[in-house]
């Protein structure tokens, strides 16, 4: 049986140690939130917040113009970078873990 965690690109790129404390839990992969809905997450293992308020659906991956054209998602405020979703997936390899998307 193959064990997988999930988790939102801020969970793992804002807490230092996440992915390797994750990789200590003995999880075959980790499932990263590329793309999202809206939601207001609890956060209870970060340092700096209680809860994030992704206000309206985001991809977690820079948006490539020309592939969307008017129709586009909105960019996210509540990470630190366009890429959070990808800076996420190099941590947990970087722990010795398969990311899922």
């Amino acid at each position: 049986m193959k064990v997988t965690g999930y988790a939102y690109p801020w969970n793992v790129v804002e807490e230092p140690g996440f992915a390797e404390r994750t990789a200590e839990l003995g999880l075959d992969e980790v499932a990263v939130a590329v793309s999202y809905h809206s939601t207001r997450a609890a956060t209870p293992w970060s340092r700096v917040r209680t809860a994030v308020s992704a206000h309206h659906a985001a991809l977690y991956r820079p948006v490539r113009d020309g592939v969307w054209g008017r129709l586009r998602p909105g960019v996210p405020d509540w990470v630190r970078s366009s890429d959070s979703a990808g800076e996420a997936i190099a941590a947990v390899n970087r722990a010795g873990l398969p990311a899922a998307a």
